[in-house]
């Protein structure tokens, strides 16, 4: 299993001190946050941030795209929003990154339909197709995020929708990115999950917990919430995942110790010997 980490949580990190604090907890793979986290503001080239990762034993697997907060743009803002993501891919392939992290967007006034989000949202596949065919320029691939409920998606943007998405943009470079927190946030067992996207290449996995029966968004270290991680390891195994599974979580805990932690339980978790961390790893407890 190949385990990266999301540098979105923080936020005022220098690039050395990410690199340093992945060392720290032997993680080798980032996804670079081009949001509101860490790429976003960065200084340093493309050539000078691919070194000073590497001195560190660490590089760039993906980079997640900005995103509105609502998951809505308007008509008027699809140029400017198109725009920011393509020099999102540009600074991707720059980082020999493997794929581009999206979240499906609605084009106001569309909203999804309940049957079929792709007839009832013509000029969202568009920018959708458009998201696919940016990246297979720019020589990476694009993962389709599932998405928690918002304005843009009152229902949330579920797996099941993801496989539309990705079935209708089509392309060799188009696949998914499943959340586990997004997963809760709509009800959803993430194995049951990961299961509705059969067929769709998984490109990677968003890991988190969360707790079942809240509809919330909560993004807690694995083994902190309900999630079933042998069954939902053997739900990817079944599907034939071979992609990255990025940490992406929130904690006042977020240190080299926590993080060193969480990746020890995945991979106990990926082989069907859980044993859950000790308290005792959270600094500060």
């Amino acid at each position: 299993m190949e385990l990266g980490l999301s540098s979105g949580p923080f936020r005022g990190y220098c690039l050395r001190e990410l690199a340093r604090l992945c060392q720290d907890a032997g993680i080798r793979l980032l996804e670079l946050w081009d949001n509101d986290g860490y790429l976003a503001g960065t200084k340093e080239a493309p050539a000078e941030t691919v070194r000073i990762l590497a001195d560190h034993g660490v590089s760039v697997k993906s980079v997640h795209a900005p995103f509105p907060a609502d998951s809505r743009v308007p008509m008027e803002g699809v140029r400017d929003y198109l725009k920011r993501y393509r020099r999102t891919c540009d600074k991707a392939a720059e980082y020999a990154a493997s794929y581009v992290v999206v979240h499906p967007v609605a084009v106001e006034p569309e909203v999804p339909g309940i049957d079929d989000v792709v007839e009832s949202m013509p000029f969202s596949l568009d920018v959708w197709s458009l998201h696919m065919e940016v990246a297979w320029k720019a020589g990476i691939q694009v993962a389709f995020e599932n998405l928690p409920p918002s304005s843009g998606w009152p229902r949330g943007c579920l797996p099941q929708d993801v496989v539309k998405i990705v079935s209708e943009v089509g392309g060799p470079g188009a696949g998914a990115c499943l959340d586990i927190s997004h997963c809760f946030a709509v009800g959803q067992d993430p194995s049951s999950s990961v299961k509705a996207l059969e067929g769709t290449i998984i490109l990677g996995v968003h890991t988190s917990d969360g707790i079942r029966g809240t509809a919330s968004d909560r993004h807690l270290p694995p083994g902190e919430g309900d999630a079933d991680w042998p069954a939902t390891f053997r739900a990817l195994d079944r599907v034939g995942f071979a992609g990255t599974v990025i940490l992406e979580v929130k904690s006042p805990y977020l240190d080299s110790r926590l993080l060193r932690a969480m990746c020890d339980f995945l991979i106990q978790a990926e082989g069907g010997d859980l044993k859950r961390y000790s308290r005792n790893d959270l600094n500060g407890l």
